[in-house]
């Protein structure tokens, strides 16, 4: 028999599948994907009703995220709880009347408000495992207010799982330290291991990285997503002896067009190299 663990990590998959295959169509338009994963997850949530393991409801499932889109440094993805409810909404009417998944109110979902911070973001999910009204956390849009809550939840109980389409790290990725976190759209190693296939097919081995990150002009509080990708991207590079790269960081807020093109300059003089 299944465990309510089981079950709701279950149910969380397939409310996260539904969130995410809407919020791709109607925004993104790549459906096949998703497809794949919202079948997937449907599977996970069918199997256990067809066993007959008696479901805990309702399941309590808390979306941590800001009432304000603030600072694209912390919320790249410009998610907010009013642009998401709505999403949220149909992915439950689709569970209960359109898939008849689980009964009318077996899921209830409530929202938080993380105010962007990793000091005030996490205190709120805390108060709600205290309060005893959280099995499952969705959202959680800055990462740096994600990775304390993703780290914790192993130890709350049996176990909270996390779910999240906007943390994609490569720090992220340690199961040894995020044990019940799951990202759902994919991470930047797996755009790192693209690009090593993608430079070992065309023998390409010399690299210049400039991008943007506020670091470039002043101390900040997180880094940019440019960062983020790039990261991983070297991190892979790194374990080839004979790949070599620069970088250079720039601020697009204080950076002129003259300076975009010596940037330009100085990335090819340092990248041109014969093929081998």
């Amino acid at each position: 028999m299944l465990t309510h663990f089981e079950l709701l990590l279950s149910t969380a998959c397939i409310v996260v599948g539904l969130v995410l295959r809407i919020r791709v169509l109607l925004h993104y338009q790549r459906q096949q994907p998703t497809e794949a994963a919202g079948s997937a997850l449907l599977a996970l949530l069918v199997a256990p009703v067809c066993v007959g393991a008696p479901p805990s409801l309702p399941i309590d499932i808390v979306v941590g995220l800001p009432l304000y889109e603030g600072s694209i440094l912390r919320n790249p993805f410009r998610l907010t709880i009013a642009k998401s409810q709505p999403v949220f909404d149909v992915a439950i009417e689709d569970i209960y009347l359109t898939h008849q998944l689980l009964p009318s109110g077996s899921l209830r979902i409530t929202y938080v408000d993380t105010n962007l911070s990793d000091a005030i973001g996490p205190q709120r999910i805390i108060e709600r495992y205290c309060a005893r009204s959280m099995d499952a956390v969705m959202g959680m849009s800055y990462v740096y207010a994600l990775a304390p809550v993703a780290r914790m939840s192993q130890f709350w109980e049996k176990g909270v799982p996390v779910f999240t389409t906007s943390a994609m790290v490569d720090e992220l990725g340690d199961k040894e330290q995020f044990p019940l976190l799951t990202r759902l759209m994919g991470t930047y190693k797996t755009v790192a291991q693209l690009m090593l296939r993608l430079v070992n097919r065309l023998r390409w081995r010399r690299f210049h990285f400039f991008f943007h990150d506020e670091a470039a002009r002043r101390n900040v509080l997180g880094r940019s997503e440019c960062f983020f990708s790039l990261n991983a991207i070297k991190n892979v590079f790194n374990h080839e002896r004979d790949i070599v790269w620069t970088v250079e960081m720039f601020s697009e807020s204080i950076t002129t067009l003259e300076k975009y093109r010596e940037m330009l300059k100085k990335a090819s003089m340092q990248t041109n190299s014969k093929c081998c």
